[in-house]
């Protein structure tokens, strides 16, 4: 017998006497798969924070292994714990308990990352992901987004009840319920698949999964992700219950998934406006005075405004949809006229059309998205303008009315005012 598995055969016959079971069944369950011969692989995560006690005991519940507590003390002894790496990894019941740990502890993760940034648009997604997966196709991919529906022809909106149909004059059906964040995609995954983790992760944001189990556990029922879902505000209000407050308006909006929509609209507005996402101020500040304007347009609050949203980013978003720009496209430059005399007929230019845009114009981070789901909570918030200074930090300044933004303007935005450092 070589001298390598001579220990092994030790190493099973003590780990037999610290399980309480003979040594030849320890050996048995050490040696030999779970299901031999099974070639079918599972995708199993190690997640951040993972060591090889929680490794174990899901590899176990999953099926990849028979006995959890023999692979613990086998992976101590092959000293797995300074060895794992967080990804995910194709893994099968016919795998052993020693080639199972190989893999972990000397292989590389089946998945790569990719992280998507918080105010991007839909069409700025594919440029990285073409590069990551090698099954992602881009022209597959934008067409799921605008049209709303999968390849087969099946509707987003039916699978995921939070989604909105298509609306009319919307560029992308999908735009804004894309998450972002880091995910970590299989190098096999296509843009179906892609598609289908983000809109998962939104709805997780509206309503995770119990403690220790499913993350999307709520997601596709709505009953059960109203009870469940996050609280927002100061009060930590049930989201939807607050979202029925601020937006359940007559001819407007009449149901969980409409209000959800018009908070998305206005979150993903301000989301290209908050100089930083670390200033909580700002993230309240200008959500609220976008959602002053919403009820202004509606005729629910006086402002010396006009019925116009009059927001920067919606007029990028419109050049730059009617550029029709690249997947590698410059998006987002800042305008070069005012906002009246850049794609002035279209839809989502909110200087030139009344009302919101026809849908969302990026996705927004969940700080903002909270915002936007419970904007000016106690009502106290008048404020109708605001601009950030070109001296001090872009210092965020509000006004509720057009005189007092007049003299904020003539303080904050000449640069020879600035203080002499």
């Amino acid at each position: 017998m070589k001298r390598g598995a001579l220990v092994l055969t030790l190493f099973v016959a003590l780990l037999a006497l610290a399980c309480g079971f003979g040594g030849t069944t320890a050996a048995l369950w050490v040696t030999q798969p779970a299901a031999p011969g099974a070639s079918a692989s599972i995708n199993f995560e190690v997640r951040d924070g993972d060591n090889a006690a929680k490794v174990a005991d899901r590899l176990q519940a999953v099926g990849l292994i028979r006995n959890a507590q023999l692979f613990k003390l086998l992976a101590k002894y092959r000293h797995l714990d300074t060895g794992i790496e967080t990804g995910t990894y194709e893994l099968t019941p016919g795998m052993t308990m020693d080639a199972i740990i190989a893999k972990l502890q000397t292989g590389k993760p089946d998945d790569v990352a990719y992280g998507i940034a918080e105010g991007e648009r839909v069409l700025q997604y594919p440029f990285r992901l073409r590069k990551l997966l090698p099954k992602f196709n881009s022209d597959n991919f934008i067409k799921i987004v605008t049209t709303g529906k999968f390849l087969d022809g099946t509707a987003v909106s039916s699978q995921y009840w939070y989604v909105m149909p298509p609306q009319p004059k919307a560029a992308f059906a999908l735009e804004g319920y894309l998450y972002p964040d880091t995910y970590r995609f299989l190098k096999t995954d296509d843009e179906t698949v892609v598609i289908k983790r983000m809109l998962d992760e939104f709805g997780e944001q509206l309503c995770p999964g119990p403690a220790g189990g499913k993350p999307d556990a709520y997601i596709h029922d709505q009953a059960q992700c109203k009870a469940h879902a996050v609280t927002v505000g100061p009060n930590k209000l049930n989201l939807f219950t607050a979202l029925e407050q601020k937006y359940f308006v007559p001819s407007v909006a009449k149901n969980d998934t409409e209000a959800l929509y018009d908070a998305l609209i206005l979150g993903s507005i301000a989301m290209r406006e908050i100089p930083s996402l670390n200033d909580a101020k700002d993230i309240q500040g200008i959500t609220d005075v976008y959602y002053n304007r919403y009820l202004h347009i509606l005729g629910k609050v006086p402002s010396d405004l006009g019925l116009n949203l009059g927001a920067d980013p919606t007029v990028q978003y419109a050049r730059d949809t009617e550029a029709k720009l690249g997947l590698d496209g410059a998006y987002w430059a800042a305008l070069d006229d005012s906002g009246g005399n850049i794609a002035p007929t279209n839809a989502y230019n909110t200087y030139t059309q009344e009302g919101l845009p026809p849908g969302p114009i990026s996705s927004p981070g969940w700080d903002v998205l909270k915002a936007a789901a419970y904007p000016n909570p106690d009502g106290s918030t008048k404020f109708f303008y605001f601009l950030n200074e070109v001296c001090k930090g872009n210092a965020t300044h509000y006004a509720a009315n057009a005189d007092d933004f007049e003299a904020l303007k003539a303080q904050y935005l000449d640069p020879a005012k600035c203080p002499k450092s």
